[in-house]
Formats: C-alpha cells, sequence, structure tokens
C-alpha cells in the first residue's frame, strides 16, 4: 500500500534528522525506497513529486543537504496528512458517561506524591499514601484508576490499605472503574474488586457472584464464596464447593456454610470434622456455635477417646487427631456446653493411657475448656489435676484455686510444704555467709 512506503520514508527522514542531513548523500535506504515511490508518481503526481524530492536529496552537497532534507520531510508530513481517516466504522451511538461526581479541586502538585506512590515501586510509599489519607487529599477523580489499580499492587499492605480505607472512601464513586477492570479470571486484585463491589451493590450482584464461585479463577472463586454465605438460598451450590479439589476452595465453602447454619450445612461441617478436612472446619465450627454440631462432635469424641484407649499404635495415632480437632472446635463454646462437655473431658484428663507427651497439645485444650466451662466440679478437677504436678495441669490448676479459693487455701492446696530439715539446712548456711563476711571486715 502507498501509505506504507511513506511511513517507511518518514522514518527514514527522522533518522537523518538525528543523524544529520550530511549523511544522506546516497543513503541506501532511501534509495531502496525511490523505485516504489517512482511507480506510484505514475498515478499520481504528488507521489512523483516526492521520488523527485528524495533524488535531490540524495544527490544534494553537505551545503545544500539540510535544505534538501527540509523540503522531503515538509512535502511529505502534507502528503501523510491527506491520507489519514477522521472517520469511524460502524452506527455512531450515545456515549454514556459514568456518573462520577468527583471534583478535581486539589491541585495536581500535591495529588502527584499520591498517585506516583500507587503507581511506582520503591520504599516508603505506605506512608506517603498514609498521609494522604488522613488529610483526604486522595479523593480526586484524577487519583481514582490509580487507587483502583493499587487492589494488584505487589506490596500485599498498600493492597489490603486500598481495600479496606481508600476505595471504601470513594464509595459509590468507585464502582463504574471496578466494574471496568473486574476480570473473573484475573488474580487477587480481581477477588478483591468482586468485593468492594458486592460491598456497594449487594444482592444485585448475585448472578456475578455465582458465576465467579463456579467458573472464575482460584483467587476470585474463594472471595465469590466468602460472599455467598449471605445468602441462604445458594447452599447447594457451596455444598458442591466444599468437595472442590482445591483446599482454599474448601476451607472458603465451609466458613460460607457456617454462616448459613442450616441442617445441611451443618451436616457437612460434621461430616469434614470427621474426615481429613477436620483442620480446616475447625475456625468455621467455632464461629458457627451451633449446639446441636458440638453436641455431635463431643460424641464423636468419646468413640474417638475409646478407639484410642484400645487401639494399636496406629489407631492411636489417628484418634488422638481426631481428638484434637473436637477440642479445637469446642474452644471458646465451655460455658454453653458445660453440662455436656464436662463428662467427656474428665474422662479425657483421667484416663492415664491419654496423659502422655504425644499428647499435651490436647491435654492443654482440654484443661482450658474446663476453666471455660465456669462450673464447681469443673474447678475442682483442674486444682486436682494441678496437685498431680504434671506439667500442662499446674497452671490451670492454679488459676482455678485462686478463682475459688482464697489466697492461703489456694497456696496450700497446690504447693507442697517445705521439709524441715531443708528450711534449717538453708537458714544455717545463710548464719555461716554472714558469720564470714562480718570476719573479714574484723580483719
Amino acid at each position: 500500500m502507498s501509505i506504507d512506503i511513506l511511513f517507511e520514508l518518514q522514518h527514514e527522514a527522522r533518522r537523518l534528522f538525528i543523524a544529520g542531513s550530511a549523511m544522506a548523500a546516497n543513503d541506501l535506504r532511501i534509495n531502496k525506497l525511490l523505485p516504489g515511490l517512482k511507480k506510484l508518481g505514475e498515478t499520481a503526481p504528488v507521489f512523483g513529486r516526492l521520488a523527485t524530492a528524495a533524488e535531490e536529496l540524495l544527490a544534494a552537497s553537505r551545503e545544500d543537504s539540510a535544505a534538501k532534507l527540509l523540503e522531503l520531510s515538509t512535502l511529505l508530513v502534507a502528503v501523510l496528512y491527506t491520507q489519514g481517516k477522521t472517520d469511524a466504522n460502524g452506527e455512531p451511538q450515545p456515549v454514556r458517561g459514568a456518573g462520577i461526581a468527583l471534583a478535581t479541586n486539589i491541585p495536581y502538585r500535591k495529588l502527584h506524591p499520591f498517585i506516583e506512590a500507587l503507581t511506582t515501586k520503591g520504599q516508603g510509599r505506605l506512608e506517603q499514601i498514609r498521609t494522604a489519607y488522613e488529610d483526604g487529599s486522595f479523593l480526586d477523580l484524577r487519583a481514582l484508576p490509580a487507587v483502583c489499580a493499587a487492589l494488584e499492587d505487589s506490596y500485599s499492605e498498600i493492597a489490603d490499605f486500598a481495600q479496606e480505607k481508600l476505595i471504601p472512601a470513594f464509595g459509590a464513586n468507585a464502582v463504574p472503574v471496578l466494574q471496568s477492570r473486574l476480570d473473573l479470571q484475573g488474580g487477587k486484585g480481581d477477588g478483591r474488586r468482586l468485593l468492594l463491589l458486592h460491598r456497594q451493590l449487594g444482592a444485585a450482584m448475585l448472578e456475578l457472584v455465582a458465576e465467579g464461585a463456579s467458573s472464575g479463577s482460584p483467587e476470585v472463586k474463594v472471595a465469590a464464596i466468602s460472599i455467598l454465605g449471605a445468602y441462604p438460598e445458594q447452599e447447594p451450590l457451596l455444598l458442591a464447593l466444599s468437595r472442590d479439589k482445591r483446599k482454599d476452595v474448601r476451607a472458603a465453602a465451609f466458613a460460607s456454610l457456617a454462616r448459613i447454619g442450616t441442617g445441611p450445612a451443618l451436616d457437612r461441617l460434621y461430616e469434614a470434622a470427621v474426615t481429613k478436612d477436620g483442620e480446616l472446619v475447625v475456625e468455621p465450627i467455632r464461629r458457627c456455635g451451633s449446639p446441636q454440631l458440638l453436641g455431635r462432635l463431643i460424641q464423636y469424641g468419646e468413640q474417638a477417646l475409646k478407639q484410642y484407649s484400645d487401639g494399636e499404635a496406629k489407631q492411636k495415632t489417628e484418634a488422638a487427631g481426631q481428638l484434637l480437632i473436637v477440642l479445637q472446635s469446642l474452644d471458646g463454646a465451655g460455658k454453653k456446653m458445660a453440662s455436656v462437655a464436662f463428662p467427656f473431658v474428665q474422662k479425657l484428663l483421667t484416663t492415664p493411657a491419654y496423659i502422655v507427651p504425644e499428647t499435651e497439645s490436647a491435654q492443654e485444650a482440654a484443661a482450658e475448656l474446663l476453666l471455660e466451662m465456669a462450673l464447681p466440679e469443673a474447678d475442682r478437677l483442674a486444682i486436682q489435676l494441678g496437685n498431680g504436678g504434671q506439667s500442662p495441669f499446674v497452671r490451670y490448676g492454679f488459676r482455678a484455686a485462686f478463682r475459688t479459693l482464697s489466697p492461703r487455701r489456694a497456696v496450700r492446696s497446690l504447693c507442697r510444704p517445705f521439709d524441715r530439715r531443708e528450711v534449717q539446712g538453708s537458714q544455717g548456711a545463710a548464719r555461716r555467709r554472714a558469720r564470714s563476711r562480718i570476719q573479714r571486715r574484723q580483719r
């Protein structure tokens, strides 16, 4: 096409402007373009004039080369302007505004450091961003794109600050920019955008959120699942996602099922607790706090304790892990579940086969649960265990004793009296040391 030859000639002319017009004599690159220009000159005289100007430049002396190069470039720019198109394909459509009601009253000199901190790398950026947030100078239309883009910042603290502080301050004004950048197949930044959009638009986003939970990228899927916990009608989708092959997806689904708290949701949490996903479901069960679910777990714990007592080495290891999951799930629910949990914890802590170093973390969780119950019998059991002098129970026995007994009785109940001979021996040694110091002074 003729336009391609003209652009090539313009490129070579710029090269000569930089290198110097004296380099134009017999230039090989322009010589290579001459045949094409002459051929175009057969159809349009203006192209022939360009070919003549190029030949004159190639044959010009060092003194005349500058004028010839300027003449060629001027004619070339004029021709290129005539070859351009200003119309667009298709039918005209009305332009829709974003409706962002933000001013641009802040001097750009003051706004520039904030935008630069969001769009560049280096140290000290977070402090600059916080300063702009505190004085409110970031609430400017020109800063909004940079703020929304900061959700993908490689420095997680800046991305978190943008999500938690900056964008919520913009409110609904940030919605058009967030929507334009949202990609359900994107990364963690897109997951943040989905959460922010739902915060502003609520249930209007439900269809898009469900799509993200079903077919989005892993990061978007986790964010979408965390939103679905507010919508009980999404229970079937969450139940399906709780069996996803990705661990983080299952964990997010368990958290949302705990928020829903329906019968099938609780059944799934229990199933996960007694299988391979026990560690993932501990925190959701704590937050849920369902007495029904916790009661089932206590019954399961009693079975695991029996298996631990009667089983072989491998079975003991499995049962110990199951008991730890049950005790961790009950953390914080001791007072609420005291009447049901106390017999289980009592049996657990008074089973000699279970009080071994390998289960010390579970023993501590059980002793902590005793104190949470705030029952007289639970406190008495804690004191009794502390009297035994075994490592994990002493401090719990002290806490129970000082909560229920006078200081003197607490000390008597938990501290072994000193042997009289030990006391007398220590007193005699002190007297001997004092006598020795006096004798040294007299010398």
